[in-house]
């Protein structure tokens, strides 16, 4: 079920795309990250959910994707966990797995409450993430960016400066010279993508203020909604004020009939670098949906 192959030093493959999945209160919920070097590539861009970090299905489809690179973002108990919890025996044990994948990033979640979490708080989760790839007694754990939830989207000075403490605080801690974290935690475990940069994401969920998209700031989720309003010409409307370009844009739909993802992520490949498409209707994020591979084939072949 689990294969050796991700840590054959013979196995070069260049990621084409990433994939993007988060685990939330208990279940993985996902948000979507692709980015490459060209247009073509970065089409190829995948995010997907499932319900076990160590299900079948998720090794076998990052397995057969080695062109994808899959950011799976983690998220222990609304955030890093704490003792006596954490460390816990299963998530040291499956993220250290998916870090094994030459096309798998980790990152770690962090809620903002839209800004009504204490920023020391924040600063806390970050710094419990970065202490992990420095914990000896597990080699290969550690997270390579943070995801960034319940992010506000309406502009204010206190907004704009609590994002932008939180986020350079991001890469301050983590990122500490460039690739340092990456780095650090990919040189005892065979990996093969530490030269993947550190990535911070929020996630608004629906367009945003440009002045909100703050320094560090890579990718923002501008539209986390069922299919039937993503589909009205108001709700096109307002989508289309976002001012962010493609490779800094993130859309999450749900509820998508099976017929609709191919077109779908025709249409959609185009305005954003990161997509994540489901036909379940509730719990979205909760398990797979019975779209999940057609999804995955989609984006492979866009």
């Amino acid at each position: 079920m689990y294969k050796a192959a991700p840590n054959n030093p013979e196995v070069q493959i260049t990621p084409k795309a990433h994939v993007f999945c988060t685990k939330v209160q208990g279940s993985l919920a996902t948000v979507h990250l692709s980015r490459s070097g060209s247009l073509e590539p970065t089409l190829r861009s995948v995010l997907y959910s499932f319900y076990r970090l160590s299900s079948y299905l998720t090794c076998a489809r990052i397995e057969a994707n080695l062109t994808l690179e899959f950011v799976i973002i983690v998220n222990p108990n609304n955030g890093p966990g704490s003792e006596p919890w954490w460390p816990n025996v299963d998530y040291v044990r499956e993220i250290s797995r998916l870090n094994a994948y030459s096309n798998v990033r980790t990152v770690g979640y962090v809620h903002t409450s839209y800004c009504k979490r204490s920023v020391q708080d924040v600063h806390f989760d970050i710094e419990k993430y970065a202490g992990w790839s420095k914990d000896t007694r597990y080699p290969g754990l550690g997270v390579s960016g943070i995801f960034f939830d319940e992010t506000p989207n309406v502009f204010s000075k206190t907004t704009e400066g609590y994002l932008r403490a939180v986020t350079e605080n991001a890469k301050q801690t983590i990122d500490v010279g460039g690739d340092a974290l990456v780095s650090n935690l990919y040189k005892d475990s065979q990996c093969q993508h530490a030269e993947f940069p550190f990535k911070t994401i929020h996630n608004p969920g629906t367009s945003m203020d440009q002045r909100l998209f703050v320094p560090g700031l890579d990718v923002a989720t501008i539209s986390e909604i069922c299919f039937a309003e993503f589909k009205t010409q108001e709700y096109r409307d307002w989508l289309a004020t976002s001012p962010l370009k493609r490779e800094e844009t993130s859309f999450m739909l749900y509820a998508v009939p099976d017929e609709e993802v191919e077109e779908l992520i025709g249409n959609l490949k185009e305005r954003a670098g990161y997509l994540f498409v489901t036909n379940r209707k509730t719990d979205a994020y909760h398990a797979f949906g019975d779209s999940w591979k057609r999804f995955i084939a989609a984006m492979a072949a866009a």
